[in-house]
């Protein structure tokens, strides 16, 4: 060989382990490995060159050695600016001349997987990234993770492929953040026998340590024969939370972005769509363990060359974002933060950590619908595809002026001793809508001598009787027991006791007893659905029963004959609440989940079609709340429903979820629009709101008891 051209040939070659195409990061290196890429040089140069290198002996590509003419890694790079590699401006354009998938060929580990828990079957996404194996010294593949993620959810995998040599072993290896070096022997055929290894906590953390990277190192070989892989850990920074709101939801109820905020971070883009009318949109915000990562928020509006800054972090994270008049609103949040590895190899190597979100609002044509009313107090609701309710027009509850142009929208007219009407519409074609309601005025049979009627038997909640109880245990003897059911399916609710007897559910039955016997003197007929968990009593009106039958529905039955009267419409949910009857409407809410809508609705009593016992029951009015409402009673007086919610917050370990905060809620009875609300309260609301001389009691999951003025939430 040429000494000119045996000097730019181990520079190719050189140049190409640099870029990621030869499996040399350590130990030695087979010459048998080498073999596709010199006759691909040959059959380039021709035969006349003789490029016959002997490769069999190159400690030098894995220890920085050089020998006899072979380029050390500095050398390389100074050579590139000779004559001698004219025309090759990189090491990554050398290494178009090798095969891209040489290391994956030869490499000692195959099936390499990443895995963010020990029991998914879904692996985690990995990505090659062959231009940072020179500065990290190994074959590198990048792992994305969010920030509030530790390592006890990293777990790792790989077999030995075919090309490792005899006595191969696997060990992973990496540095925690107390720079303290955590090792583990790994199965040579771990993927392929389900093993996943894991190094623990303190690799990485969430929390302050949030934007901090990590780096695992895999080794595979024997020790004088090994090929190096690294999986960086790319830290990416996330939001807990971010909800948008049209500035007439005062009581932020409706969260208008799209789609549903992704809480693992991996959902970045987010859109609303808002009628033209609307000048500004509220942002809210939450951070994890409130690292913001020096958030920064900007606004750009259609009209506008640059983007406005706009002030975001913990003690302000709520804000008005002003929108474009005609055209688009694009809102980034921005979180960067620098830093270096732990692991000592690394610790000089500065990074930094970044995080976006895009936000993006439409402007679209917006629409007015007027509905004209008979009777004149008939409570209107007005419902958009996504099921959650309008706010009318402040100058008019009978105008709705944010009707989207091309929008379906569905509403419902009711009041009690009238037939309900329901129907629909689509944005711009209809200004106008009329309504006229028939009186219905099908009664049930009231029922007197009445001792316990609901659950807390009385309009203000104070469960009070004046019933003497016993006070000496020997002379308090059982009358009866009488066992109706087997099974949690079957646990009976609690009683009520109304014309002398007692009325119970189980299952999908309600059941009238003796009182002096406990023998069943009736059954009903089979409800639509069960009484979940039991775990509320029946509730009496008019000669009437209302079960909780689950799914977000109740079901009317007659008292004295214990036919099915009406099904209410499906909300969805747990129904698991207690049931509130007053001046002939019920009130109850739903809980779906902790991090989900529930809904608390109000239902007109009136049997609507007396002909048939499975009508369906529109409510007159429906409010969504995240978190939903959990054994939230409400105390409801002439004009005003007061009840309390859960704060939106699952559950974490390490996290005081009982500190979020929830809100009580004051709303028209009627209408069901909000008339007020105390918010910062810490914990759950899962109780009955008890009225006393003027006073709204409740209490939390965060171990409070509260009082406030009864309807205006801010005493």
């Amino acid at each position: 060989m040429k000494p000119k051209m045996k000097k730019w040939l181990t520079g190719l070659l050189s140049a190409a382990l640099l870029a990621g195409n030869l499996p040399a990061y350590a130990g030695s290196v087979y010459a048998a490995e080498f073999v596709s890429p010199e006759k691909e040089v040959e059959e380039n140069f021709g035969e006349e060159d003789n490029l016959t290198a002997d490769f069999s002996d190159a400690e030098g590509f894995s220890d920085g050695n050089t020998e006899d003419g072979i380029l050390s890694d500095a050398e390389l790079f100074d050579a590139q600016q000779t004559d001698e590699l004219a025309g090759w401006e990189s090491a990554a354009t050398v290494a178009d001349a090798v095969p891209e998938d040489l290391q994956d060929q030869y490499g000692y580990l195959e099936h390499l997987t990443l895995y963010d828990s020990n029991n998914t079957s879904s692996p985690f996404t990995l990505t090659r990234q062959a231009d940072l194996d020179v500065q990290f010294g190994g074959k590198v593949y990048v792992a994305e993770y969010g920030s509030h993620m530790d390592s006890s959810a990293f777990w790792i995998t790989a077999d030995l492929s075919s090309s490792a040599p005899e006595g191969a072993t696997v060990q992973i290896e990496a540095t925690d953040l107390k720079g303290q070096r955590q090792t583990k022997d790994m199965a040579v055929d771990g993927y392929t026998q389900g093993i996943r290894y894991n190094l623990g906590a303190g690799i990485f953390a969430a929390g302050k340590n949030g934007s901090r990277g990590a780096v695992y190192t895999i080794t595979a070989g024997t020790q004088e024969n090994r090929q190096i892989y690294r999986i960086l850990v790319k830290r990416r920074l996330d939001l807990q939370d971010i909800k948008a709101f049209l500035p007439t939801d005062t009581d932020l109820a409706k969260n208008i972005l799209q789609p549903q905020f992704d809480t693992t971070g991996k959902t970045r883009n987010y859109e609303a769509t808002v009628p033209a009318s609307v000048s500004s949109i509220h942002f809210t915000a939450a951070a994890f363990s409130d690292n913001w990562y020096s958030l920064k928020v900007t606004s750009k509006v259609a009209e506008a060359v640059e983007a406005t800054d706009i002030s975001f972090s913990t003690d302000t994270p709520a804000t008005d974002i002003m929108l474009s008049q005609t055209g688009d609103t694009v809102i980034t949040f921005f979180m960067e933060e620098e830093n270096t590895y732990a692991d000592p190899a690394y610790e000089t190597q500065n990074y930094t950590s970044q995080g976006t979100y895009t936000i993006t609002i439409h402007k679209q044509s917006n629409a007015t619908v007027t509905f004209q009313v008979t009777p004149d107090d008939a409570v209107i609701s007005v419902y958009g595809a996504d099921g959650n309710r309008l706010s009318s027009s402040g100058s008019s509850w009978r105008i709705y002026d944010s009707i989207l142009q091309g929008e379906t929208y569905s509403w419902n007219v009711s009041r009690y001793g009238y037939i309900s009407a329901q129907g629909s519409f689509t944005g711009g074609q209809q200004s106008e809508i009329t309504v006229t309601l028939k009186k219905q005025d099908a009664k049930q049979t009231e029922l007197t001598d009445n001792e316990w009627i609901s659950f807390r038997n009385s309009e203000n909640n104070n469960g009070l009787t004046d019933t003497q109880t016993p006070t000496d245990p020997n002379a308090t003897v059982q009358k009866w027991a009488k066992q109706i059911g087997v099974g949690v399916e079957a646990s009976v609710t609690p009683p009520l006791i109304l014309g002398g007897t007692i009325y119970v559910a189980s299952g999908q039955f309600i059941y009238k007893l003796d009182k002096n016997s406990g023998e069943i003197i009736a059954r009903s007929e089979q409800l639509k659905g069960g009484m979940e968990y039991a775990m509320n009593p029946l509730c009496y009106g008019e000669g009437m029963l209302f079960a909780q039958i689950g799914g977000g529905q109740i079901q009317a039955i007659s008292a004295t004959s214990l036919n099915s009267l009406w099904i209410s419409e499906s909300v969805g949910g747990q129904t698991i609440s207690p049931i509130t009857y007053k001046d002939g409407y019920l009130y109850t809410g739903t809980w779906n989940s902790k991090t989900t809508a529930g809904t608390y609705f109000c239902l007109s009593v009136t049997d609507e079609d007396p002909a048939r016992g499975d009508e369906v029951k529109y409510c007159t009015w429906k409010y969504n709340h995240k978190g939903g409402f959990y054994w939230a009673g409400a105390y409801v007086s002439g004009d005003y429903l007061v009840f309390g919610s859960d704060n939106g917050v699952a559950d974490k370990n390490g996290e005081k979820i009982n500190s979020n905060p929830s809100i009580l809620y004051s709303v028209n009875t009627h209408t069901g629009m909000l008339l007020d609300k105390l918010t910062g309260l810490i914990g759950d609301i899962r109780s009955t709101v008890v009225y006393n001389n003027g006073y709204a009691y409740f209490t939390t999951k965060g171990g409070y008891l509260f009082s406030t003025l009864s309807g205006i939430t801010a005493g």
